[in-house]
Parts: C-alpha cells; structure tokens; sequence
C-alpha cells in the first residue's frame, strides 16, 4: 500500500528516481523473505508484523533524494536484527 501511494505536494514524494523506487521495493522483498523464513521455525506471527522497522518502511519513501541510501541501510539493519531475535525466541521454545 505505501509503496503505490503518492502524495504530489509533498516535494520528497513528488518524484522518487528509479533507484530510490526499487530500493524501497527491495527493502519489502527482504522482509517478505526474512518473515517467511523465519515462520518456518517460530509462529508468532504478531510479533514479525509489530516490529519498529515495518513502520519505518512505510515511511521510507520520505527520506530525501541525496539521504535515502543510508537511510534504507540503516532500515534493513533494524528488520534484520528485529527479526533475528524474533526468531531467536522462537526456536528457544
């Protein structure tokens, strides 16, 4: 949904370069992959769509032309490690 929607008056929003476009598809694949992997070994599904970087992923499409490398770097670091220990505390079980 975030990524189709667009807001024409908001300048960051207006125009999105191709790459920033199939970064931020990329950074949605990567959690779809991380999330199905790691439901194979726990079921708290709750938890993997509670996690602070799925939020930030919605707004990912903010950050600014000259800044969004970083800013979706730091994105895919947070949900890897947000999903790891998911995963983490589901296989202890």
């Amino acid at each position: 949904e975030d990524f189709l929607q667009q807001n024409a008056f908001v300048e960051e929003d207006a125009y999105s370069s191709y790459a920033k476009q199939f970064r931020l598809l990329d950074i949605i694949l990567i959690y779809d992959d991380l999330c199905r992997s790691t439901l194979k070994r726990c079921e708290d599904m709750k938890r993997l769509f509670a996690i602070g970087a799925r939020e930030r992923i919605g707004r990912a499409k903010m950050a600014p032309q000259a800044d969004f490398q970083s800013v979706f770097d730091d994105i895919v670091r947070q949900m890897e490690a947000e999903i790891a220990e998911i995963a983490k505390g589901g296989e202890d079980k």
